[in-house]
C-alpha cells in the first residue's frame, strides 16, 4: 500500500520544465542540436518528464523536417533560374556534343 502512494507520488510531482528564456530560437542545425542536448540534460536532472521530452524533441525533429523542405525549395529554385540562363545563354536547342574518343 505504501509503495503505491510513493509511486504515485513520484507520478505526479510537478517539474520545473525549461524557461522560455533557455529556449534558443531554431534557425540552424547547430540550434537543434542545441536544443536535443538541453532536452536531454534536462530529462538527467529531473526538470521533465519523459513525455515532455517526447514532445520537445518533436517538435525538433518537426521543424528539421521544415528546414529541410526549406531547403530544398531553396536548392530546386537555384538550380531552375540556372536553367533558364544556361538555356537564355545557349539557346533552347542544345548544342551537339562530340563524344571523346579514348
Amino acid at each position: 500500500m505504501q509503495r503505491r502512494g510513493l509511486m504515485g507520488a513520484l507520478a505526479s510531482r510537478r517539474t520545473n520544465g525549461l524557461n522560455p528564456g533557455e529556449l534558443e530560437d531554431l534557425e540552424s542545425h547547430e540550434d537543434a542540436k542545441r536544443r536535443l542536448d538541453l532536452i536531454g540534460q534536462a530529462v538527467l536532472t529531473g526538470r521533465l518528464r519523459d513525455g515532455q521530452a517526447n514532445a520537445a524533441v518533436r517538435s525538433v525533429e518537426a521543424w528539421l523536417r521544415a528546414e529541410g523542405e526549406r531547403l530544398t525549395v531553396a536548392v530546386v529554385e537555384d538550380l531552375r533560374r540556372q536553367v533558364v540562363e544556361l538555356k537564355s545563354q545557349f539557346g533552347k536547342k542544345p548544342a551537339k556534343i562530340r563524344a571523346l574518343s579514348s
